[in-house]
């Protein structure tokens, strides 16, 4: 009878626990945007994500293959990262050269693909240094 009456009251914690969760009240000012292009574009992994998630909803429309879903992910990065740096959001802001457009479409591309490593990048950045881009 011991068990039965802990069980039961386990099982009753259990009902009434996510119901006091879900009887609290909270104000909805606005609905949520789905694709906001300021968080989008504010970091380059935000940017990789969502040049994965255009890519895959164009890969479906346009039909592609591996080889061709590669070279549609390229463009999907390129093209994105050029749209956020023409409305001047995200990482985007101030002065940036149309440099920093083409290198941050190639590593949101690289990032899309698979093929983003920090060893890579750390090659990269050495390369910048030496041509002077980072001080």
């Amino acid at each position: 009878m011991k068990k039965l009456i802990q069980f039961l009251s386990l099982l009753l914690a259990a009902f009434i626990a996510p119901l006091l969760l879900f009887a609290q009240s909270v104000e909805v000012t606005e609905l949520t945007k789905i694709f906001d292009l300021e968080t989008v574009a504010a970091t380059l992994g935000s940017l990789g994500g969502a040049v994965i998630v255009v890519t895959q909803l164009l890969k479906k429309w346009f039909k592609a293959e591996s080889k061709s879903a590669k070279w549609l992910s390229w463009a999907v990065s390129l093209l994105l990262s050029f749209l956020c740096w023409q409305l001047k959001v995200g990482m985007f802001v101030a002065d940036a050269s149309w440099i920093w457009l083409i290198i941050n479409g190639a590593f949101a591309g690289l990032i899309a693909n698979g093929l983003y490593d920090a060893s890579i990048l750390q090659a990269f950045k050495e390369i910048l240094k030496k041509l002077g881009v980072f001080r």
